[in-house]
């Protein structure tokens, strides 16, 4: 910080009252607080010491280093790794609180939350890695996402102080399955099920249409054209009707037509047709 002074006998002259002692300080790249050194006087003859001891401050002349959080992201069960970072090596500790917010994420379930104060990234240091631990489930689903933030910031400027922390999903899609429909008489209406082989974070589509097998649907039940179901997320199952039509005819005592699933989105079919 300075250049050290070694032993020296100093003059004052006879008729002067005073002299000047130049001690240099060193320049350096860190931010800092002002810094003291004393001088001192001893051994002094022909006057007496009234104030033997000098302070020099060297005044900090260096900007503070800014403050960053990175993103991080991680498949679901394993830990979000974040990195806080200094723009530069400081001379003073930098102390912040962190805290994390839910985006489409939520905590406890799908991670652990974060708050914690005073943190410190102490002198000499640049980087504090800070892991977040992530919730496995076993729902298919698309990423989620939550934030982590700095605040309270002493001796640091602004970099970026959002981290966004992106957790993936690693299950896969449930199955499809239509049920049979329970025997009606004619008139009547015939229910279908289609349902899926466990509950999904993500609203199942499928195509659905009737197709003709022993009954005919100009005459024996009303034809359904192709059209979009869905399973909205959390749910296990939709039922669709089909109404069957009352004829005069002498026929056979049971006739049968087929409810039929195709082109499924976030769902694998597993049984595409149901008998009615």
């Amino acid at each position: 910080d300075f250049t050290a002074l070694g032993m020296a006998t100093l003059t004052i002259a006879k008729g002067a009252t005073s002299i000047t002692i130049n001690v240099a300080s060193t320049e350096d790249l860190l931010y800092e607080n002002n810094e003291t050194f004393y001088v001192d006087l001893a051994s002094v003859t022909h006057a007496a010491p009234v104030d033997a001891q000098g302070a020099g401050t060297i005044g900090n002349d260096d900007s503070q280093p800014d403050i960053f959080i990175s993103d991080a992201s991680a498949t679901e069960g394993q830990t979000l790794d974040f990195n806080i970072s200094l723009s530069a090596v400081s001379g003073i500790d930098v102390v912040f609180d962190i805290l994390s917010y839910d985006g489409s994420a939520a905590q406890p379930a799908d991670y652990a939350a974060v708050v914690a104060t005073s943190v410190t990234i102490s002198t000499g240091s640049t980087l504090m890695p800070w892991a977040v631990v992530t919730g496995d489930d076993a729902l298919n689903e698309g990423a989620e996402n939550f934030t982590v933030s700095l605040s309270s910031i002493l001796a640091a400027g602004v970099g970026d102080l959002v981290g966004v922390g992106t957790i993936n999903d690693n299950d896969g899609p449930p199955s499809l399955f239509v049920t049979d429909a329970a025997t009606v008489t004619e008139g009547q209406t015939s229910l279908f099920v289609v349902s899926l082989s466990a509950v999904s974070g993500l609203s199942a589509t499928f195509n659905y249409q009737t197709l003709d097998d022993t009954a005919v649907f100009t005459q024996d039940y009303t034809q359904v054209g192709v059209t979009v179901g869905t399973i909205s997320a959390g749910a296990l199952a939709i039922t669709i009707p089909v109404v069957t039509l009352d004829d005069s005819r002498d026929e056979v005592p049971t006739e049968n037509f087929i409810l039929s699933i195709s082109a499924a989105v976030n769902g694998v079919i597993a049984d595409a047709d149901g008998d009615g």
